[in-house]
């Protein structure tokens, strides 16, 4: 089964906070801004579940907005989970910004929201697990899945490329070397 996750985090502060922000924990490849969990938390070889609680680096990667009046939003993908041990950091990190992060599971069975706006220590969080949520969380988790997937109705995985291997398991077939450079691009295709 399909376990990618779509995460979204959104930055508001003083210039000087983001132009920091984007120094400490972005990359550049290829002439190319990349948000980098490795200059957030160093895995030092170790699981990347264990150290971001996650199962891979940030991919899928592109800045939805960024402007000079203080204001950042990017979104990347990740498997197993979404990372939070670096939400957490830049949580602590950053404390004069109002951070916002967003996270939804591709299949629209988990969505949370992280919001700690500047003037509180602790964050709002917000989340909902389809299997145990009531219909107004699954309505919300639908909207969250629309805004970042493009769809609020669980996907068919046969129609998106998986084979039904049985007993609801699901596999997805790659074919030679090449097709595996796409399978987690650094960057989303324009």
């Amino acid at each position: 089964m399909a376990d990618e996750y779509r995460n979204e985090i959104s930055i508001k502060g003083k210039k000087s906070t983001i132009d920091e922000f984007i120094k400490q924990y972005f990359t550049i490849v290829d002439g190319l801004y990349y948000f980098d969990f490795e200059k957030v938390i160093p895995s030092n070889g170790k699981p990347y579940d264990e150290v971001w609680a996650c199962g891979s680096e940030a991919y899928n990667f592109e800045i939805v907005e960024y402007d000079d009046n203080e204001n950042l939003v990017f979104r990347f993908d990740t498997i197993d989970g979404g990372p939070g041990w670096i939400v957490a950091k830049i949580l602590n990190e950053f404390r004069s910004a109002h951070i916002v992060s967003t996270l939804v599971c591709e299949m629209l069975s988990y969505a949370i929201v992280v919001n700690r706006p500047s003037f509180r220590d602790k964050p709002f969080v917000q989340k909902a697990i389809k299997s145990n949520c009531t219909q107004a969380e699954a309505e919300w988790i639908n909207s969250v899945g629309q805004k970042f997937w493009g769809y609020s109705v669980e996907p068919d995985l046969v129609q998106r490329g998986f084979v039904d291997v049985g007993d609801g398991h699901f596999m997805r077939m790659h074919f030679g070397f090449d097709s595996l450079q796409d399978l987690y691009p650094q960057f989303k295709k324009a």
